[in-house]
């Protein structure tokens, strides 16, 4: 049988879920205090400031609501359940086909997708020229309201294997986008490492600051692959 055929691709995945246990210790808003969302005007402003094709993307999806879900829209920015909603997706073991998770009646949604590439590591002169040894693996979760992309948080790994184990790794990456005016999302550096079973294991820590007025979120979570000569083994996204 041929190593395409031995390959797993992300056909068996498992759906993605809201998670809002662990955050129920953050401090709740009261009714006086509870948070004012921004205007339509002041959200396209603020996402003309951001100098981003993916913002100019969410900011004409925002703009081609009807004006009463952009003032829906602009409600759920500023929602707790909502926010805690759209900083807890998780994702279990095995493939990771597209999936989907909804919260808010559906309003809200988290979808999650991952797989696996022949790809040369990015930042490697000498690997200009992919070989059959050469592959990217990543797993991605994307958050939108009322259909417009608000934030998504990006893992990906490259290394090579012969046809029975990984034999190098070469580096990770993390990336986001956030398009929430009152989120403040980093990470820290991304570790990697070959593991005794001959895996790619590849890790990153995610920090998450949510504050408004009368109430305030911060949440960590990790970030993980783990992948091998047969494709993407292992992933989740989950609350630390």
């Amino acid at each position: 049988m041929s190593r395409t055929h031995l390959r797993r691709t992300a056909g068996a995945g498992v759906a993605a879920a809201i998670i809002a246990a662990g955050l129920m210790g953050a401090p709740a808003a009261h009714a006086e205090e509870a948070p004012q969302p921004p205007t339509a005007q002041e959200y396209v402003a603020w996402l003309k400031t951001q100098n981003d094709p993916g913002a100019k993307e969410t900011e004409a999806q925002f703009k081609a609501l009807s004006s009463a879900n952009q003032q829906k829209f602009l409600k759920y920015l500023v929602d707790p359940e909502v926010l805690k909603g759209l900083v807890a997706a998780e994702g279990t073991a095995g493939g990771a086909s597209p999936a989907r998770a909804q919260l808010a009646e559906g309003d809200v949604v988290v979808e999650t997708s991952g797989g696996i590439a022949p790809e040369p590591p990015i930042g490697v002169a000498a690997m200009a020229k992919a070989s059959s040894g050469d592959w990217s693996c990543w797993y991605n979760a994307k958050q939108k309201i009322l259909g417009v992309t608000i934030t998504s948080l990006n893992f990906k790994q490259w290394y090579r294997s012969s046809s029975k184990k990984v034999t190098k790794v070469y580096n990770a990456s993390a990336s986001h986008k956030n398009y929430n005016p009152g989120v403040s999302i980093s990470h820290e550096p991304e570790e990697q490492w070959i593991s005794a079973a001959g895996n790619a294991l590849a890790y990153v820590t995610w920090h998450g600051s949510i504050v408004y007025k009368g109430f305030g979120i911060n949440l960590d979570k990790r970030h993980h692959l783990r992948c091998d000569e047969t494709g993407l083994r292992y992933y989740y996204l989950k609350n630390v």
